[in-house]
């Protein structure tokens, strides 16, 4: 199956990411790069439902800088070592730099950040309602347990 054209739209970009979850569920490969690609958008349909086609592109890409450095023949658990190196120091920078608390009780805030969990959604006609429904699912499973709260996500 081959595609072509421009991707125009969040419709299009969704019905990809879709189908690009649908051809990873299908297909059989032997080849262990290609089980690994499978197995990461397998796991991303699985935990977040979204988001197939964008990590088998950044997997891709990885992958592809990788290769010079094969071609040096620098061992494979050397290069992995230094990609998880480069994961350690991303995730502190992202810490630092990128985030920030969120507080819970702030309804303005929390109404933010649902705003932009869907909207890479296809419901800006329907965003107030599609975050409300949102707040009041996860107040209605949440578990208060101390300091903390416990969210149970079923699929």
């Amino acid at each position: 199956m081959q595609y072509s054209g421009k991707l125009i739209g969040s419709s299009c970009i969704c019905w990809i990411d879709s189908l690009m979850s649908f051809c990873c569920r299908e297909i059989t490969v032997k080849h262990p790069a290609a089980k690994s690609m499978i197995e990461i958008a397998r796991t991303q349909d699985e935990e977040t439902g979204d988001g197939t086609t964008s990590v088998i592109v950044l997997a891709g890409e990885v992958m592809a800088q990788a290769q010079p450095f094969l071609e040096q023949k620098i061992h494979p658990t050397i290069i992995i070592q230094a990609y998880r190196a480069a994961l350690e120091d991303m995730v502190k920078l992202a810490e630092e730099k990128f985030s920030k608390p969120v507080d819970i009780n702030n309804e303005k805030e929390v109404t933010t950040v649902v705003k932009s969990c869907l909207g890479t959604k296809m419901i800006s006609k329907w965003m107030d309602l599609a975050v409300q429904i949102s707040l009041d699912a996860i107040r209605t499973i949440k578990v208060d347990k101390g300091n903390a709260s416990e969210i149970d996500i079923k699929r």
